[in-house]
């Protein structure tokens, strides 16, 4: 069963099904491209104090912002962490409700075959992956793509 491929419409469906609320979703890629803001505008930050020390008219307010931006660029990465984290729990606790009910109504016959440890063994792999694909894959490919896009866009304008 592990070489079996899904079709596109199959993943929606069951994405769809165990999706935590919008506003979850909506919040964690919010604070993607806020981190990713944040995380640009550090070496736009530093470039202008490097401009401002040369030409001595540093002042101590400008190393300042230059701390809290990068500060708060931090803060949105743990947060974005832990809400790409979140969504991956919140979707791995519904199916493993899902499947944990599917087990139970299984005949007996079924576990006179397959040990129960494997069983849970398997229930327990298989929705880690999916866990991990979240907060492993989907956060950081966003973050990426969206720094990506802003570095373009600065070297462009810029």
């Amino acid at each position: 069963m592990s070489g079996d491929k899904i079709s596109t419409k199959q993943f929606l469906s069951i994405f769809f099904k165990y999706r935590p609320s919008s506003l979850i979703i909506v919040t964690a890629f919010f604070l993607v491209i806020a981190e990713t803001a944040l995380s640009l505008a550090v070496p736009l930050l530093t470039m202008n104090i490097v401009d401002l020390v040369v030409g001595s008219d540093f002042n101590y307010v400008n190393g300042l912002v230059l701390g809290l931006v990068f500060l708060g660029q931090v803060v949105m990465s743990g947060i974005s962490l832990y809400m790409m984290i979140y969504i991956g729990q919140i979707i791995v606790a519904r199916l493993r409700k899902d499947l944990w009910e599917h087990v139970i109504s299984l005949p007996t016959k079924f576990f006179d075959n397959t040990t129960s440890g494997e069983t849970m063994s398997r229930i327990t792999h298989d929705t880690d992956v999916v866990k991990n694909f979240f907060y492993r894959s989907v956060n950081p490919f966003y973050f990426r793509t969206h720094k990506d896009f802003g570095l373009s866009n600065l070297v462009i304008h810029n």
